[in-house]
């Protein structure tokens, strides 16, 4: 393929047109070679994560895995809401003021009361998890005593709160 060059153009914008006109000849993307496959016996790359064509097919990860996480995510969860009531009822309490309870209960402080009573009930979820990881021994016995602890320490929480009247609106 013959390159045409105006009159007038220096060398470097002859070598510019050459190169340019190598780089379009040896472009890969028209290139008659098949592509290379992402996936090899159904195993993808190591650097996708791990999930299997089959899992991508599916449409969700295995069902021990998936549970390992809920099960993971849901005791995160209650432990970041328990944080949040701890720090934001008292921390509330002192920037609004203690004498404006003479005047009833703070919206912001009633919303921070609510935060116990989701955690007790998701607790029962934390509780299941428990009975399921130990029936089943889908986990190591460091990560099912892990949870357990996780989760006794919630119930603990739940009755602690119960006995200082914080589980609940009772004002």
């Amino acid at each position: 393929m013959a390159t045409i060059i105006p009159t007038g153009v220096t060398d470097a914008m002859k070598e510019a047109s050459v190169q340019m006109e190598v780089l379009r000849v040896s472009n890969p993307c028209t290139s008659r070679s098949p592509p290379t496959p992402y996936f090899v016996e159904g195993v993808a790359p190591r650097d996708s994560g791990g999930l299997t064509l089959s899992l991508l097919w599916r449409g969700k990860p295995s069902s021990d895995k998936q549970q390992y996480n809920s099960a993971w995510l849901l005791a995160g969860a209650i432990a970041t809401l328990n944080l949040v009531f701890l720090i934001g009822l008292p921390l509330s309490l002192w920037l609004i003021g203690v004498w404006k309870l003479a005047y009833g209960v703070p919206p912001v402080a009633i919303a921070f009361l609510a935060i116990p009573i989701l955690t007790a009930l998701a607790s029962v979820g934390l509780l299941a998890f428990t009975v399921l990881a130990w029936k089943n021994h889908d986990w190591s016995f460091g990560a099912r005593s892990h949870y357990s602890v996780i989760t006794l320490a919630a119930l603990v929480f739940i009755g602690v709160l119960a006995y200082w009247n914080l589980l609940g609106f009772q004002f």
